[in-house]
């Protein structure tokens, strides 16, 4: 009996016909980005202080360094700020772009896998990808992250596949302005474009026709011309330079005092985070065994060809370990589609022998999956300070004071003028991070006020439990309004109560 369903379930799966399980996956991850989108959550701190760049900065004032602290390429601010134009500078203007390109990676993923190693595993990697929590994240998330994962797919798929197969100098000619013009929307596209390079050099060195080499000398000379015209006029000099790397110094790069030993141990330490943030804390385990188990199977089966998806990894590993560009988190989102190939690899080769193998492979792929799937329907939301700063604005007195907390002032920026009426006025305040004590010269400020409303934002529970008890022994929380990771906090001082 049990052999009798375990064949009924097996044929079932194996008579829908491929493109219809192609058309679900790609529906349910477009439409899952498209919801996030249609949610609108609100802007968080690195968002506001993007977006304040693009709303309040001309086309030229987008050429120059941004304040505080943002870099994103000169592409993606032209596109963002011409959709600001056309909507409005509004959320969805802003993330209209990054949501276009989460579309399209979905798209191009499947294709890519596909054209690379067979439908099966595609559908195996389609699956992995469209559950992702940080796809689905920054495919709304105004920054230019996901734009990396579409130009990475790009590169393999239309550079990289058709060099390959065609090394005519017309082809050299039309990529070498492909990847010029891809350099100016994305910080990661030199990294795969080298990545191609070290590729098809094999290939290249055993071609010993001139046209061949005059071709590849102008692919190249296109790319090099674009990025030291990049370099020279936005990155070489940035005024934010050394801070951004002194911010990352022990986050993101190997700091400069380390041995060997604390190198390899900085290494793993920075796989696990990378395979956490793709596949999340239950999961990521499995996902790294399967990760090698479908490399060495590569190997072993020759399909070298696969191996291109991990150069990039190698090379922005060894720039961190330069200083040169950060290893971590949203740096590297670009390379989850190389995770999800190698494990998809790994899960259809494993289970590829065995009768009943899609009977095998689904629980697996449900139990990878399982921790984003359960909550990938919901609307992803981080910080919204909307409904506080309403709240502020219907409970708002005569002599009121707005207090804006450090984490808060840069979406308090951006939504002032839709949620605070003009005459409110406010105090921006410190950003206390883990040094509590840094409230204590602001409390004294505000403790002259009659009332004072506490707008906090990006700010953690410590924090704000540390700011309220600070607040009650100086005084007392008359009013108190909390939603999604935002508070408003009606504080009234002793001073003027008595």
């Amino acid at each position: 009996m049990d052999k009798l369903i375990i064949k009924r379930i097996y044929r079932y799966f194996n008579s829908i016909p491929h493109i219809w399980i192609v058309f679900i996956l790609m529906a349910y991850g477009i439409g899952v980005r498209i919801m996030n989108y249609i949610s609108n959550r609100a802007l968080w701190l690195d968002e506001s202080m993007l977006s304040l760049n693009i709303v309040n900065r001309s086309y030229a004032e987008l050429l120059e360094p941004l304040d505080y602290r943002q870099v994103a390429p000169i592409g993606f601010l032209m596109v963002e700020k011409f959709f600001t134009e056309l909507i409005g500078p509004n959320e969805y203007a802003l993330r209209l772009f990054p949501l276009m390109a989460g579309i399209a990676s979905v798209i191009l993923f499947y294709l890519v896998v596909r054209e690379y190693s067979g439908k099966a595993v595609a559908i195996l990697g389609l699956i992995l990808f469209i559950f992702s929590h940080w796809l689905i994240y920054y495919s709304v998330e105004v920054k230019q992250y996901h734009l990396d994962v579409l130009i990475f797919l790009l590169s393999i798929k239309f550079i990289y596949k058709s060099l390959e197969n065609d090394l005519s100098l017309k082809k050299f000619i039309l990529f070498g302005i492909l990847g010029a013009l891809m350099i100016w929307f994305s910080n990661i596209t030199v990294i795969v474009l080298f990545s191609i390079g070290l590729g098809l050099l094999p290939r290249i060195l055993r071609l010993k026709t001139l046209r061949y080499y005059l071709g590849i000398f102008l692919m190249i000379f296109f790319w090099l011309t674009s990025f030291a015209c990049y370099y020279y006029f936005f990155i070489g000099k940035h005024p934010s330079a050394e801070s951004q790397v002194s911010s990352f110094i022990y986050l993101d790069y190997l700091p400069d005092t380390s041995s060997f030993q604390t190198m390899i141990t900085w290494i793993k330490d920075k796989f696990h985070n990378i395979f956490v943030f793709f596949l999340g804390h239950r999961s990521f385990k499995l996902g790294i065994i399967l990760s090698i188990i479908g490399l060495v199977l590569i190997i072993i089966k020759r399909e070298y060809k696969l191996i291109i998806f991990i150069v990039p990894l190698m090379v922005h590993l060894v720039l961190s370990l330069l200083h040169i560009y950060p290893f971590s988190a949203r740096f590297t989102l670009y390379i989850a589609p190389a995770v999800f190939i190698f494990i998809s690899y790994g899960i259809y080769h494993i289970f590829g022998s065995f009768r009943y193998k899609t009977i095998l492979i689904i629980p697996v792929m449900v139990f990878i999956v399982f921790q984003h799937a359960s909550h990938s329907h919901k609307p992803i939301k981080v910080q919204e300070i909307r409904e506080p700063m309403q709240y502020i604005n219907s409970h708002y007195k005569n002599g009121d004071i707005i207090y804006v907390h450090g984490g808060s002032i840069y979406a308090f920026k951006f939504y002032k003028a839709s949620f605070i009426l003009p005459d409110r006025e406010y105090i921006d305040g410190i950003w206390i991070g883990n040094d509590f004590d840094r409230f204590d010269a602001d409390l004294q400020k505000i403790s002259v006020y009659n009332r004072v409303w506490i707008l906090l934002s990006h700010c953690s529970q410590d924090e704000k439990e540390y700011m309220i008890s600070k607040c009650e022994e100086t005084g007392r929380i008359a009013d108190r309004y909390e939603h999604i990771n935002s508070a408003a906090i009606l504080y009234e001082p002793d001073s003027i109560t008595e």
